[in-house]
This record gives structure tokens, C-alpha cells and sequence, in this order.
């Protein structure tokens, strides 16, 4: 039995003598050597000894010729360069005018919700005169620029162009009681000088009274006398100038003030 088994099996390995029909009968299946793969040539890449980096200048020449060139004589301006075609345009500033004539009123002072001062107001007859300067930011063609707080000041002289008191460095606006803001064609009246009851010239001006709540304006003043002759009043901004000084001749005519600009040389 085990000589049988032996030899069956011998068979079955050897294809020679039993072939393919032998081992189609017991599910033999064949097994295909493998071929070997070809053999791969190394390949070599040629490399060039060079530096990674050159730092020799480099030139790029790639000219373009155009058959038929449009010349353009719109200046053409970039960040870099300046439009030098186009002026530029001025900077606009402020342009108070005097008109004229000057004008003489009666005023009143206003009275707050609270009964604190609130301003001088055109008055009735049984309120002072006073003398008033109006001006106006004139416009231009080339614009005009606007005004905020605008005060006026004013110089009070004697017949000998001695000053009379200490002069008002904040006069009152009518109308209001803080420093004005000229726009464009805008018009404000100055106070410039008043008399009282005897008809006897004074000066008003604005004090600012310190309180917990912030300071407050009221009006003050001061007697200039009947030798007051002339007197010099400027607009300011701040401390720079909006006017140059203007010289007015005072008088007093039918019992009211007048005052009358000198005229330029």
C-alpha cells in the first residue's frame, strides 16, 4: 500500500511521464516559471559643475519698433512725478468787508429761560444807543473760507492818540454772547461803543465768570469820558488777525454816537 501511494505521487511530479492529463485529474494546477526581469542599465545625468547663483548683471534686450506712433500731448502725472501743466489753486481764506455806513441802534440785554444774561438785542426807546461795525465773509471766485470763532477787539484814544482805559479784548456781537462764526456771505454786528443815560461814552465787553457747572459770560464795562475822539478795532481768530485795524472817528450827533471809518492812504 505505502510502494502504490510512493509512486502515484512520483508520477505526479515528474510531467514528463505523466503530462497534463494526470494532473487535470487531480486538480494540479501548472505552475509557469517566472521569467526574470530584464536587467536595467543605470542611467547617469550629466551634471555641471556651476555655481548655484550668479550675480553678474543681466541685460534684456528685446526692442519693439511701431510702424505708426500716436503722440499724445495729455500730460500724464503719476505719485512720483508733478502735473506741472496745472497751477495749483490758492488756498482759500476768509474775507470780512466792513459795510458801510456804520449804523447806530438802541440795544437791550436778553434775559435766559432762568434769568441769566443772554445776549444784546435790537431795543426799544427806552433802551441806549450804542454804535455797531457789521461785517460780512464776502465770497470770491475763487471760494471763501469760513470763520469760527471770530472776536473783536477795540483800542478807546483821547485827541492826542493817548489810550483811554485798558482797551476790550472781547467786544460783544449782537445778537449773542460768546465769540461768532462767519460762513459764506454771513453778516454779524459788532458793539463798539454805547452811552449811558447822561449820554456819557462807555466801553462793554464779555467776563467770564468760573462756575462748578463750566464758566459763564456777562457783560462788563467801564466809562471812557467825552474825550474819547477815536478808536481802533481788529478781528482775530484765535491770536492770528482776520482784519488789519480799522480807525473810526467818534462823535456824538442829535444825542447818538457815530462812528466813521478813516479812509486808507
Amino acid at each position: 500500500m505505502v510502494w502504490a501511494i510512493t509512486l502515484i505521487l512520483w508520477l505526479i511530479t515528474h510531467e514528463k511521464i505523466l503530462g497534463d492529463r494526470l494532473k487535470r485529474w487531480f486538480k494540479v494546477k501548472r505552475v509557469e516559471p517566472i521569467s526574470s526581469p530584464p536587467r536595467v542599465q543605470p542611467y547617469f545625468v550629466p551634471v555641471e559643475d556651476k555655481p548655484l547663483f550668479d550675480n553678474r548683471p543681466h541685460f534684456e534686450f528685446n526692442p519693439t519698433i511701431e510702424v505708426n506712433p500716436v503722440i499724445s500731448t495729455r500730460t500724464i502725472s503719476s505719485s512720483s512725478s508733478k502735473d506741472i501743466s496745472r497751477p495749483e489753486s490758492p488756498r482759500t481764506k476768509p474775507n470780512l468787508t466792513l459795510l458801510l455806513p456804520t449804523k447806530t441802534k438802541r440795544i437791550r440785554k436778553g434775559i435766559g429761560l432762568h434769568g441769566e444774561f443772554g445776549g444784546f438785542y435790537d431795543g426799544d426807546s427806552d433802551n441806549p444807543y450804542a454804535a455797531v461795525a457789521c461785517f460780512r465773509n464776502r465770497s470770491t471766485p475763487l471760494g471763501v473760507a469760513p470763520v469760527y470763532g471770530a472776536r473783536a477787539a477795540i483800542i478807546y484814544r483821547d485827541s492826542q492818540g493817548q489810550e483811554i482805559g485798558d482797551g476790550v479784548s472781547s467786544a460783544f456781537w449782537m445778537g449773542d454772547f460768546r465769540d461768532i462764526n462767519f460762513e459764506a456771505e454771513q453778516t454779524h454786528c459788532v458793539i463798539v461803543v454805547m452811552l449811558d443815560g447822561d449820554g456819557i461814552p462807555g466801553a462793554i465787553f464779555q467776563r467770564e465768570i468760573p462756575h462748578w457747572m463750566g464758566p459763564s459770560v456777562h457783560p462788563d464795562g467801564y466809562e471812557i469820558g467825552k474825550s474819547l475822539k477815536s478808536i481802533e478795532l481788529v478781528i482775530l481768530h484765535e491770536n492770528s488777525r482776520l482784519i488789519e485795524p480799522i480807525i473810526f472817528d467818534f462823535s456824538i450827533e442829535r444825542g447818538q454816537p457815530v462812528i466813521t471809518p478813516r479812509l486808507l492812504p
